[in-house]
């Protein structure tokens, strides 16, 4: 009879301590600092507000594209740009300038990190010279200078990667105004119009990287 009774107190006793460590080891965990959110590669951060791109396929083409981009709104940002450049195509050395000037729609209020709409309005002049040669010798040059007014709507996605680099694909179309000045003895057949964009429509496209900053 002893016995059980003294291995009654012993069950208790050790129920009770085993209790008292799961408490104090309750009381460890919740004492614990909590656990720092992983850095996030994409989304890390308020997006900054401040975009300076360059424009990768007209750096192919020999053309220099620089933009400024800053959120005035949560879905709104307004872009300025220029670019300037010299290339030479069929039988045509051209050097173009210009610049232009945007208003982005984003679809969500997380600008610039979204899918938007923008309206953009471009200048540009165009200087170009066209080579005809008339034997093994001899040839002669066409000169035209060309101003161009144009609207477009573009659609695009922007992202901000690590909240400083910026990618930004877009497509669009382009409604153009042309002021064409031939020089002596140049004509519209001695140039080829569409390579030069010289068109009532154009499609636009590009790619845009560049830097985020506050």
């Amino acid at each position: 009879m002893k016995s059980r009774f003294l291995f009654v107190v012993f069950i208790l006793l050790f129920s009770a301590a085993c209790a008292n460590a799961q408490e104090a080891d309750s009381l460890k965990k919740s004492r614990k600092k909590p656990k720092e959110k992983a850095y996030n590669f994409l989304w890390d951060k308020e997006p900054r507000k401040h975009l300076l791109k360059i424009n990768i396929p007209s750096a192919f083409a020999q053309v220099g594209n620089l933009s400024y981009e800053v959120i005035i709104k949560k879905r709104v940002g307004i872009q300025i740009g220029g670019l300037a450049g010299s290339y030479f195509i069929t039988r045509t050395e051209n050097k173009l300038y210009g610049g232009m000037f945007e208003t982005k729609v984003y679809f969500k209020n997380n600008a610039p990190r979204s899918f938007y709409a923008s309206l953009n309005f471009r200048y540009r002049y165009l200087d170009s010279e066209s080579i005809e040669f008339l034997d093994d010798e001899l040839y002669k040059i066409y000169n035209l200078n060309v101003q161009s007014y144009s609207l477009g709507l573009n659609l695009g996605r922007q992202w901000v990667l690590g909240n400083w680099f910026a990618v930004n694909p877009f497509v669009g179309a382009v409604y153009n105004l042309h002021q064409f000045n031939y020089g002596p003895d140049a004509t519209k057949d001695k140039f080829n119009l569409t390579w030069l964009g010289l068109t009532p429509w154009t499609f636009r496209w590009g790619v845009q990287i560049g830097m985020a900053f506050k």
